[in-house]
């Protein structure tokens, strides 16, 4: 009835002619009706293979409007789609799938189909053609066999199709969400259309448009090659090298140029050796000139080919146990993927890039390799039967010497992206001893590089191949791996951060910075805390008292000891009586009283939340120490820092109960004339921080009495 509704409004040659909105609710009304279908059960085969036969022999009517044969095909498609995967395969009638599968090739072949009719017929001849191959002999499989022409050209037709239907989405800044028309709701419940986040690289509908017209190109070789087909590698070149030739700004030929290559790739991925090694022959060259002249945006949409011919269209949550080798295909993807004008054949071999006059072109290309190396490392993390432990060594062999060798490179885009890499290597999840060599290579350039670069000029070689280094660490990190080698290379971090390479300092504070927020659990708390507080020592060998670099060494040392400690605080305190606690607190204390106001300034910083931590008793005792220390100017700055530090903390604790006992000591302590604007400034901070807050400045005064208010004005 809907879809007489449409048709009754939308036949052709009708002098009046009714807005597509008025009609919006019978698009919606059948889109529910199509969702409720499919997730209900699938019916009785021949009651529905009846009705289907009624509402397609609506598609001969003349004038039928295009958006009747959208509500028709895809009211059709998930009828026959839950009976033709599922076990009532066998029971449709062949001339009803004739008739249906018939109209969705022409549509897909036609010149003049409207791109919603050509994306339903994408997605139901793909699904038809996979259940077609898990089910042989059936009447879906004997119906394409005699649909589908075994001669050349239907995928030139298709490709065609495919690129119209990305016009209006490339190119836009943030990209087209539908057709503008109504019947496009009808669309998206037909093709199951959602987004999938890490597939939606480009501007287009969604990741996953992408992603049918891939497995469209996948299961249609597929098919052909069960069939016997002869001509396929020939006619996937011709269409590569059709496709390929076409000027730049015809950006959706480019994306179906992906699409059918990756499809390719994906299909032939269990294909005899001899068979694969023809198919890298022919289409190798032609897709080594496409990823050449791609520009930088369009890196992303090789990303996806990666990942889709290795992944594929759905993922196992329980990987099989026993599956077809892939190996063969996995080796010619990697050997093209790291130098695309070399032999596929090969072992997998990447080149170092170019240092001189074509530097600069080089270090794109290097660039380009290491970006979709990225994703085949992320891809075989993922353990299968299908890729086989020495395949994965075979490619870090024939990967890692490049990526040593790239995070010490001039150019900034080429040691970060070798960096990446080379953590994704790590993270493969393989023992073999190319990985065991690389950990031990970045622990011995740690601390080789950790000396060096205290003498090294801003911008030398050594400062970059320590920026390539942290580049690693701070990756490592940040993907949550690589903790007890960062925590190895600790000298090397604090040596990298007091250099005088200001990016490198910075660099070098983000690793350290999230070193202190990672837990340590391989080490024991008090082997931990040696560990931290080893980073503390007052002076190096060969180090300046007074250099600018011990200050930035040993600030960069407090605020790792004072937020690993903050992190790790539980276990600290139930481990081995709290030494691991007391250490890391005598550690910070007696960097309060360093000759440098830099180092007690940090030291101050780091401390103020573990002080937090204490309990009321232990405060009080702690201000009580303070204040009775005395002698030396090294005992008055740490008093007096110390002081601040509780002072800086009860600001933040609701006025706790010791806050008194603090505000008496620190007015003891800002008596020496060389302590007096050091108390003064923390003073400040205090009262601003409490008369922010009416509410909160009168619970401060309700809480000291009148002396300790009188003392803490005083020093204000």
């Amino acid at each position: 009835v809907a879809i007489r509704t449409v048709h009754a409004f939308s036949e052709e040659g009708k002098s009046v002619h009714v807005k597509p909105a008025s009609i919006t609710m019978q698009f919606e009304l059948m889109s529910k009706l199509i969702s409720a279908r499919s997730a209900a059960s699938p019916g009785d085969a021949a009651e529905t293979c009846r009705v289907v036969g009624t509402l397609l022999a609506m598609l001969k009517k003349p004038g039928l409007h295009w958006r009747t044969k959208v509500c028709i095909l895809a009211t059709v498609g998930p009828a026959l789609r839950i009976l033709h995967t599922t076990a009532a395969a066998g029971e449709l009638d062949a001339e009803v799938l004739k008739t249906w599968l018939g109209e969705l090739l022409g549509s897909l072949t036609s010149a003049d189909a409207q791109p919603q009719v050509a994306t339903i017929a994408v997605a139901e001849l793909t699904t038809a053609m996979r259940s077609a191959l898990r089910r042989p002999g059936l009447p879906l499989d004997r119906v394409l066999h005699e649909l589908l022409p075994r001669a050349k050209g239907i995928l030139a037709l298709v490709a065609k199709t495919m690129s119209g239907l990305h016009q209006g989405f490339l190119g836009a800044d943030n990209g087209a969400t539908a057709q503008a028309d109504p019947v496009q709701v009808m669309v998206r419940a037909c093709t199951g259309v959602v987004g999938v986040s890490h597939l939606s690289w480009s501007p287009c509908p969604s990741g996953q448009s992408w992603m049918v017209h891939s497995t469209f190109f996948q299961t249609y070789i597929a098919f052909c090659t069960k069939r016997g087909d002869t001509h396929l590698v020939e006619e996937l070149k011709a269409l590569l090298t059709s496709l390929q030739a076409q000027p730049k700004s015809e950006a959706e030929d480019h994306v179906v140029f992906l699409e059918a290559f990756g499809g390719a790739l994906r299909a032939a991925r269990r294909w005899p050796e001899p068979r694969q090694n023809e198919l890298w022959a022919a289409l190798a060259p032609i897709a080594a000139e496409e990823l050449k002249l791609s520009e930088e945006v369009n890196i992303r949409n090789w990303q996806f080919l990666v990942y889709y011919v290795i992944v594929g269209v759905s993922r196992r949550l329980r990987p099989r146990a026993e599956a077809p080798a892939e190996d063969v295909a996995i080796r010619r993807l990697a050997a093209f993927l790291a130098n695309a004008r070399g032999d596929v054949t090969a072992s997998p071999m990447l080149p170092a890039a170019v240092v001189g006059e074509d530097g600069e072109a080089s270090s794109h290309a290097q660039t380009t390799r290491l970006r979709l190396l990225q994703v085949l490392l992320a891809t075989l993390q993922r353990r299968r039967a299908a890729v086989s432990d020495d395949t994965r060594s075979v490619i870090l062999q024939g990967l890692v010497p490049a990526l040593k060798e790239g995070i010490s490179h001039p150019y900034k885009q080429v040691h970060e992206e070798s960096a990446k890499a080379m953590v994704l290597s790590l993270c493969v999840g393989l023992e073999c001893e190319v990985l065991s060599d690389l950990r031990a290579w970045i622990a011995q350039g740690a601390s080789t590089l950790g000396v060096a670069i205290r003498d090294a000029p801003k911008e030398s070689s050594t400062s970059t191949a320590c920026e390539g280094l942290v580049y690693v660490l701070l990756h490592g990190l940040l993907g949550r791996r690589m903790r007890s080698l960062a925590l190895q290379s600790l000298h090397f971090l604090l040596a990298a951060a007091a250099a005088d390479d200001h990016e490198l300092r910075a660099l070098a504070g983000l690793a350290l910075g999230c070193l202190g927020q990672s837990p340590q659990r391989g080490l024991g708390t008090l082997a931990l805390s040696e560990k931290l507080v080893a980073g503390c020592q007052t002076a190096l060998e060969g180090e300046d008292s007074g250099s600018a670099q011990r200050v930035r060494r040993l600030e960069a040392a407090a605020t790792l000891v004072g937020s690993s400690a903050l992190r790790h605080d539980f276990i600290f305190r139930l481990s081995d009586g709290g030494k691991a606690t007391k250490l890391c607190h005598d550690t910070l204390l007696a960097m309060l009283g360093d000759k440098r106001v830099e180092v007690r300034i940090a030291s101050q910083a780091a401390l103020a939340p573990l002080l937090g931590l204490e309990t009321t008793a232990t405060c009080k005792k702690m201000a009580k120490a303070f204040a009775a220390a005395g002698g030396s100017d090294e005992a008055a700055d740490r008093a007096v820092h110390g002081l601040s530090a509780m002072l800086r903390v009860a600001g933040s604790l609701g006025v706790p109960d010791w806050l008194g006992d603090v505000i008496e000591a620190l007015s003891k302590a800002g008596q020496r004339p060389e302590s007096k604007k050091e108390v003064e400034k923390t003073v400040q901070a205090f009262m601003k921080q409490q008369q922010q807050s009416r509410d909160v400045w009168k619970r401060c005064q309700k809480r000291l009495t009148e002396e300790q208010m009188d003392l803490l004005k005083a020093r204000q």
